[in-house]
């Protein structure tokens, strides 16, 4: 590899890595993964995956129980999925996140710091 300096040309005589691209196949259990970033400001990514063809639903609360956001309400296919969650208008402060697939139920906190 050869780079451009101020003061020349430089080269390595280091072997270079290819970039793999890592291949996560199916899920094999419903999952929901932590928000990222956390905490968050304006937006944060919420991941999850499905074993198989459901029904999801991913919905917003407050610290009071109080519905501000519902960001998934379908069925969707199996594999890895992901929304982005804006807070705008909303407080800094905790909020959790609920997801909903058949069976399976999980809630997870997320911090908004403005």
């Amino acid at each position: 590899i050869y780079a451009a300096t101020s003061t020349g040309v430089c080269r390595s005589i280091q072997p270079t890595t290819d970039v793999v691209q890592q291949n996560l196949g199916l899920p094999n259990a419903p999952v929901l993964f932590e928000n990222y970033p956390n905490p968050w400001n304006p937006s944060t990514i919420i991941r999850y995956s499905l074993p198989h063809y459901s029904s999801v639903s991913i919905t917003i609360y407050n610290m009071l129980g109080e519905r501000v956001a519902k960001l998934v309400d379908e069925a969707q296919s199996t594999g890895y999925h992901e929304v982005t969650f804006r807070g705008d208008g909303l407080a800094s402060g905790v909020y959790f996140y609920s997801f909903d697939a058949g069976t399976y139920m999980q809630t997870r906190k997320m911090l908004l710091l403005r």
